[in-house]
């Protein structure tokens, strides 16, 4: 950094040199080198633009619940959530990774709101089954109530929330389901179970996500952050009506070589 001297003072850019005000003083310096980046680096950068671009998708179909139950760290976290499924992917494929080949189950108990998880306000998981291309179906079980969910003073009752997310992996399209919330009374006994099939179209291959969201209401008020949970229940790949089971690719086993023989010192 030089100091600027004479009657005559410059502000802003000439060619390589910036000039501007600092403690009172004119000064100027060299504008920063831009160092040029590795080709790995570009292909790391190529792949979180994939992270990213998904990120992006999912919280626009879970807005609703992105709003009332996320937190501010919700997409950065999300976008690491789908680094660490792209991660599973060979890094031979680095730059130009795609969801398809990563392990989307990663995605499953994905939590919306980090102060509350989702288990500790409604205590037994949700099933997904496939009925055929069709058809999935959510059941919750038949259980006594405080078995089921955990019981707050203040509220009459409590929410559950879905929005279900299906596209194509190896395509651009995608359907989003809205599911009317369940109001379940705080003062029953035993719950009785409900069932909900849900139409999504499963040929060729998909994921799908399901989020779940839950909070007390007393009618008038939902309760603080520790009273509402969100997450994402299943994550679940999808090929022509059938669960996709991720399988790693074995990375290649590094076989040691024996040390080489080590010359010895004759004496004179």
């Amino acid at each position: 950094m030089a100091i600027q001297k004479g009657f005559l003072h410059i502000r802003g850019r000439l060619g390589d040199l910036i000039f501007y005000k600092r403690l009172n003083k004119d000064v100027v310096r060299n504008k920063a080198s831009e160092k040029p980046q590795t080709e790995n680096s570009k292909r790391s950068a190529r792949d979180f633009g994939t992270a990213s671009k998904y990120g992006a998708y999912i919280r626009q179909v879970f807005h609703p619940l992105v709003i009332f139950y996320g937190e501010a760290s919700l997409m950065n976290r999300l976008n690491s959530r789908l680094i660490a499924v792209l991660k599973t992917i060979p890094q031979e494929k680095a730059g130009a990774k795609k969801l398809i080949d990563g392990n989307i189950s990663l995605l499953t108990g994905f939590e919306f709101n980090q102060a509350t998880p989702f288990s500790k306000l409604w205590l037994k998981p949700t099933e997904f089954n496939i009925v055929d291309r069709q058809t999935i179906r959510l059941s919750l079980p038949e259980e006594n109530l405080r078995n089921l969910v955990k019981p707050y003073a203040k509220a009459t009752h409590i929410i559950l929330q879905a929005i279900i997310f299906n596209f194509e992996l190896d395509g651009d399209e995608y359907e989003e389901v809205r599911v009317k919330d369940l109001s379940i009374p705080l003062n029953l006994e035993h719950f009785s179970g409900k069932a909900l099939n849900v139409p999504l179209n499963l040929n060729g291959d998909r994921a799908v996500l399901i989020a779940l969201g839950v909070h007390y209401s007393d009618d008038s008020a939902f309760g603080g952050v520790k009273q509402i949970a969100c997450k994402i229940a299943h994550a679940i790949q999808i090929r022509d009506g059938q669960i996709v089971n991720f399988v790693e690719v074995p990375k290649e086993k590094i076989i040691p070589q024996p040390a080489p023989e080590l010359l010895d010192w004759d004496d004179l």
